[in-house]
């Protein structure tokens, strides 16, 4: 892990990292990306790479450590022998997916929420839907502020103590993105999101494998939360 924190470094002309995450609770080989084989996986041991994580927080290299797609369970694991608390934990938040069971836990452990695909990635050809910016009460309370379902997805994200990690190509959608702090929603707008029909879009079922791997199911890798 230090070699790789120092190859980062020097790759970024940086003296140090402000955030560095471990991305998933899973081991691949080197190279594999979404086309995983049964011989990609490898052993997982989250708690020698978090500690190693925090001795590159011990000499500076790294100023915070984060997590990313780890559910309750494997938060409250890591936290069993974790000498620094995670600052973020980095997964799928939106009003179609609101962490209802994860971002209170977080909270109260003051890990922040970061939330990746605040508008369903809907151009992405993984995992991306349209299903939250067509969602019908994100639409109509987009129509009552006169602003955009996107616009409504983040200030939802945000107000509801989140971060928001919106990515678009598009010069206008990305100014449109910023537009969301000089108004609020309602507490009945929150209360009517907080009504939507839920699913998890992002399962990653390319990382579940019946015969190798440490997660068979999707249910396995996310602890039944979906």
């Amino acid at each position: 892990m230090l070699s790789s924190v120092k190859n980062s470094l020097s790759l970024l002309q940086l003296d140090y990292i402000d955030l560095y995450l471990i991305h998933w609770p899973l081991k691949l080989k080197k190279g594999v990306e979404l086309q995983v084989k049964d011989d990609d996986y490898l052993p997982l041991d989250i708690k020698a790479t978090s500690q190693a994580l925090e001795s590159c927080v011990q000499v500076g290299l790294v100023h915070a450590i984060g997590v990313s797609n780890f559910t309750v369970e494997k938060l409250t694991s890591l936290l069993d022998y974790a000498k620094i608390v995670p600052s973020v934990n980095q997964v799928e938040r939106h009003p179609v997916w609101q962490q209802k069971k994860l971002k209170p836990f977080c909270d109260a452990k003051g890990i922040l929420v970061s939330g990746w695909s605040p508008l369903g990635s809907p151009g992405s050809a993984y995992h991306g839907t349209k299903d939250v910016i067509t969602n019908p009460i994100v639409e109509s309370i987009a129509e009552k502020h006169e602003k955009t379902p996107a616009q409504v997805a983040l200030r939802w994200g945000v107000q509801t103590g989140a971060i928001v990690l919106p990515r678009s190509f598009n010069p206008k959608r990305v100014a449109e993105n910023f537009e969301i702090f000089s108004w609020e929603l309602s507490e009945d707008d929150i209360n009517e999101i907080s009504r939507t029909e839920l699913r998890r879009i992002g399962l990653a079922d390319m990382f579940c494998n019946p015969t190798s791997g440490p997660y068979k199911t999707v249910q396995e890798l996310w602890d039944g939360d979906l």
